[in-house]
């Protein structure tokens, strides 16, 4: 009986590595990404906690560059005290990505700043199987004005 589990323990090993052989194999190497965009920032709701503003947000904007399309975000912005900023968001791109096609996919973000500055952080593809393009994807963005940024990083189709 234990040899009978060994033989099938390993017959699945094996199986599985050559499924992860053949994903990785047909994988495309990431290609760059960048450009840039524009946005709307509206407050939904503040409160505070532990000396810190907590505003409820919304984002509504335009990217062009690799990604070209309309995307909106909902999150929190956390004021700190010491003026600074943390931000945690997701929201959703409706873009034509170069060589991908054109794609509604879920993105996540992260970011910091300090108030009435700039914030710099990344946003990342998320729940890419749902998409009818699957994209993934890491950006580095900063704000360049009160309603601008741009981004850079990889992506893949």
């Amino acid at each position: 009986m234990s040899r009978l589990i060994r033989h099938t323990a390993s017959a699945s090993a094996a199986a599985a590595m050559v499924a992860v052989m053949a994903v990785s194999a047909s994988a495309e190497a990431p290609a760059a990404s960048n450009g840039s965009g524009g946005f709307v920032f509206q407050v939904t709701s503040v409160r505070t906690a532990d000396g810190n503003t907590i505003l409820g947000i919304s984002l509504k904007g335009t990217i062009n560059g690799t990604f070209t399309g309309t995307w909106s975000e909902t999150g929190t912005e956390v004021l700190h005290p010491d003026g600074t900023i943390t931000t945690n968001a997701s929201g959703t791109f409706d873009v034509f990505v170069s060589g991908c096609g054109t794609t509604t996919f879920e993105f996540s973000l992260e970011g910091q700043g300090v108030v009435n500055g700039p914030v710099s952080g990344q946003f990342r593809s998320i729940d890419q199987a749902s998409a009818p393009a699957a994209i993934h994807t890491v950006n580095d963005f900063h704000t360049t004005g009160p309603a601008s940024f741009v981004y850079s990083g990889i992506y893949s189709c």
